[in-house]
């Protein structure tokens, strides 16, 4: 939800609420973790715009497999260059810890990149997907790397205008193997674009 320039020097923004529904292999579904990224972006350069930020985790699962069980916070940042005809490259890092929440399980300290790289076709856009590539510094381990390719399409639906797409992920790399996360998957996704 981008929130336009205030009055004198203060910047734009950029908030995004995300609160996913999870379906696992073994069968266990619902409601994750609420995540709020919220960033601070100075007014658009020709060649694309940056911001900074936090992000904020609220431990809402409704199954402990679905979430991690803390309280966490940390730092955002964004970078997004616009200077090649219809594409759209750049990425958003985060680094959430935990600081509150069930002590019965694992403190949190991950790094998250999500890169972004969109070809658009007037309405239509092919690209590499939502993906979230993570590292966790608690396990001391490698990285998680989902792969995807992901076709999508602006449009309007009655007065409102949505992203509608498709996407194929395959996880190139998992930080734990032994975790119940499949290695190919399918998303459908419908985001309301804001403002109207």
């Amino acid at each position: 939800m981008p929130v336009p320039k205030g009055e004198g020097s203060f910047p734009g923004q950029v908030i995004r609420p995300t609160l996913p529904f999870f379906k696992l292999p073994n069968g266990t579904s619902g409601l994750g973790d609420i995540n709020l990224v919220h960033l601070f972006i100075p007014d658009l350069k020709h060649w694309g715009s940056w911001g900074l930020g936090y992000t904020f985790t609220a431990p809402t699962a409704v199954e402990d497999e679905l979430g991690q069980g803390k309280w966490q916070i940390g730092p955002a940042a964004s970078l997004m260059y616009y200077g090649i005809k219809n594409w759209q490259l750049g990425g958003l890092v985060t680094n959430t810890v935990s600081f509150a929440g069930d002590d019965n399980r694992s403190d949190v300290n991950v790094f998250t990149y999500q890169p972004i790289l969109n070809h658009m076709f007037g309405d239509w856009y092919l690209g590499i997907g939502d993906l979230v590539w993570e590292h966790d510094w608690n396990d001391g381990g490698g990285w998680t790397i989902p792969l995807g390719l992901q076709l999508g399409r602006i449009t309007k639906i009655g007065k409102h205008n949505y992203n509608l797409s498709a996407e194929i992920v395959y996880t190139a790399t998992r930080q734990d193997e032994n975790l119940e996360q499949p290695e190919w998957g399918f998303r459908l996704g419908i985001v309301l674009l804001l403002p109207e």
